[in-house]
């Protein structure tokens, strides 16, 4: 059986307890959001970008996706059909499914 080992992490009362009710919300324990962060992290060698751990970073990578944006921005038509929401939603489902 593998050795099982412990995190500790110092959080702000307010930020453990708001984050206690998103995961209470979905059926989630702390320990199974960690896991699963771990194992995507394993399993894909890098940090999911849903984390922007550097503010610098995440306000370049937001700028360029913006600009990006910009430049594809009526270039496409969608069917009336379409819905944007549920498209999101599977989508969202579809990459992050195994964190959520």
């Amino acid at each position: 059986m593998a050795h099982e080992a412990t995190i500790n992490a110092r959080l702000p009362e307010p930020l453990k307890r708001g984050g206690t009710e998103v995961l209470e919300k979905f059926g989630v324990s702390p320990t199974q959001l960690i896991r699963s962060l771990y194992a995507y992290m394993d399993r894909e060698q890098r940090i999911p970008d849903c984390l922007d751990l550097n503010e610098e970073d995440a306000a370049s990578r937001n700028k360029r996706r913006r600009a990006i944006a910009r430049s594809i921005a009526g270039s496409i038509t969608l069917d009336a059909q379409f819905d944007v929401k549920q498209a999101r939603a599977d989508r969202i489902a579809e990459k992050y499914g195994d964190l959520l």
